[in-house]
């Protein structure tokens, strides 16, 4: 019994959503490196956090949803997982932003939906039809299921808000976009990701007519199995007109609102099943609305990360630098140095040159307001005072 239950964890890592998984997380990592290596000359953290992000931001999540979902006794059919499954390489494939289970799930559960009202089950061609009869659960496949997959939906996208509001990400990655104008400002690819392992209620033994050692339980006359599902979580966006912080705020109060409009459709299915079609509806469209409002946002703000008319405008900060000790903040402008006035990095470097020990700073923040920062250097130090202006 000990080695089934190993097996199917086992299971977990070789799952193909958790192998894109891997995928997208170390091609987030490659990518930014390599951009940042091409601007700056060297890497802003040469850290690879995406990948651990990959592996640890979601354990919590997981935990609270696994709980959440097998107390409540919600079940979802094989054909769920495989559709969901399908759905993520699809994703991947055409770019990656529907990555994410505010898409994919209610996309699943409308293909469920479509293709057992047009009977697709009966219409598979004879050996696709044999391989599928051997776990077929289309009998679970009604209304209940669709509310299945908007339950667990709107568990992950509460648990993805939570997830946004308390995330105090460091590392701001720059990258450089141009204006209308030709004017080239510093804009940053936002791309919190991590792996959700979800813990599905399976109902009847039809995986163990795919996999014989496969733990099956009964409760009463009822047979179930488990399966743990890697979810695949975060949002893709980019910011140029608001600090990262703000934006990843306003961003997860956006999906707070689509959640709650669609848990409300979900009560309201108590009394008015069509509710629960319209619920789901709304968690993609609602999706889709809020890139669409953040995008709007962004673009018609105030260009925060565009040069600045006195000073240089900071954009990065290296980890465990003096800057970093500095408290310094992208989006602020260095003005003086050692009581030098600066324009350029030419005169950064200048009046950096005057006190190889000691660095004192007179910065504005995104409000204008300036502030004194001060802090000792070392010759030891492997990235120097670790600020990235924009070029």
């Amino acid at each position: 019994m000990i080695t089934n239950l190993l097996s199917a964890l086992l299971l977990f890592f070789i799952q193909p959503t958790f192998l894109v998984g891997i995928i997208v997380a170390i091609l987030l990592s490659v990518r930014r490196k390599k951009q940042e290596r091409k601007l700056f000359r060297v890497a802003i953290n040469k850290d690879s956090h995406e990948i651990k992000d990959y592996f640890l931001k979601g354990l919590l999540a997981g935990l609270i949803s696994s709980i959440l979902v097998v107390a409540a006794g919600i079940p979802i059919t094989i054909e769920a997982v495989i559709i969901y499954q399908l759905l993520v390489l699809l994703a991947f494939i055409i770019g990656g932003h529907f990555i994410y289970p505010i898409f994919t799930i209610p996309l699943t559960a409308f293909i469920l939906w479509g293709a057992n009202k047009i009977g697709l089950w009966e219409q598979l061609p004879n050996p696709a039809k044999n391989w599928y009869e051997g776990f077929a659960q289309n009998e679970w496949i009604n209304s209940s299921l669709i509310q299945n997959l908007l339950i667990i939906t709107l568990i992950l996208l509460f648990l993805t808000v939570v997830q946004l509001m308390k995330q105090k990400e460091k590392n701001y990655s720059p990258k450089m976009i141009e204006t209308k104008r030709g004017k080239k400002i510093a804009a940053y690819q936002l791309t919190p990701f991590w792996v959700i392992p979800l813990v599905l209620i399976i109902p009847g033994e039809a995986f163990t007519n795919l996999f014989e050692w496969w733990p099956v339980f009964s409760i009463g006359e009822s047979s179930y199995s488990f399966l743990i599902l890697p979810i695949l979580s975060g949002f893709k966006y980019t910011v140029r007109s608001h600090v990262p912080r703000e934006a990843t705020v306003k961003l997860a109060k956006d999906l707070l609102a689509v959640a709650i409009f669609s848990a409300l459709c979900l009560a309201g299915a108590y009394w008015i099943p069509l509710l629960t079609y319209i619920g789901t509806a709304i968690v993609f469209l609602g999706g889709i609305a809020v890139y669409i409002r953040h995008t709007l946002r962004e673009k018609n703000g105030r260009q925060l990360y565009a040069p600045a008319n006195e000073g240089l405008k900071v954009i990065g900060i290296r980890p465990d630098t003096p800057a970093e000790k500095m408290e310094l903040q992208i989006g602020e402008t260095v003005v003086m140095c050692n009581e030098m006035p600066i324009e350029t990095e030419e005169d950064f470097h200048e009046a950096l040159s005057k006190n190889s020990v000691y660095c004192r700073l007179k910065v504005k923040d995104i409000k204008g307001e300036p502030r004194l920062t001060e802090t000792a250097l070392y010759a030891d130090d492997p990235h120097g005072l670790g600020i990235v202006f924009l070029p």
